[in-house]
């Protein structure tokens, strides 16, 4: 309609921006969301989850800045993001230190995970997201731990 022509036969891929891209998600007429404000899980990749959630802020926080007519309440967008999403994102960037830091790392990872079945519920469970990830470094730290100190060591875990 507005004269835009759109090439859908061309296919091209692009690196996934995982990691935060600064501390705001917020322009003077802009909102990040999703990849664009690098809301990608380092330990999966996975960013769906992360652009929907991110978009149904910015759109409440769109929506309230309209009713009040206050364009300057969209800096509110940046507060939500960091209170809801940036702690998960936190946690997932300290798993993927963790396991990523070196092929070894991984190594010794797999071997509590297929040794202990508590350990692997426990990855799953942060993998899928089925429970805060706040809890989950705190309960995968205890278990490392408690159950597995030398391999901990190897790990290098410091929390």
């Amino acid at each position: 309609e507005k004269g835009i022509h759109l090439d859908f036969l061309r296919k091209d891929s692009f690196r996934v921006p995982v990691g935060r891209t600064g501390s705001r998600f917020t322009g003077r007429r802009t909102l990040l969301v999703g990849d664009a404000a690098g809301l990608v899980s380092p330990v999966t990749g996975e960013g769906v989850y992360y652009a929907i959630y991110s978009g149904r802020i910015a759109a409440e926080v769109i929506a309230e800045a309209a009713r009040r007519k206050s364009p300057l309440y969209l800096k509110e967008y940046d507060v939500k993001i960091k209170q809801k999403i940036i702690p998960e994102l936190e946690t997932a960037e300290f798993m993927a230190d963790v396991l990523f830091r070196s092929e070894r790392n991984s190594e010794i990872v797999c071997e509590i995970a297929s040794e202990d079945t508590t350990m692997r519920n426990l990855m799953i469970d942060f993998v899928t997201g089925s429970r805060p990830p706040g809890k989950m470094r705190i309960s995968i730290a205890k278990r490392l731990f408690t159950r597995h100190p030398l391999k901990t060591v190897r790990l290098g875990l410091n929390v």
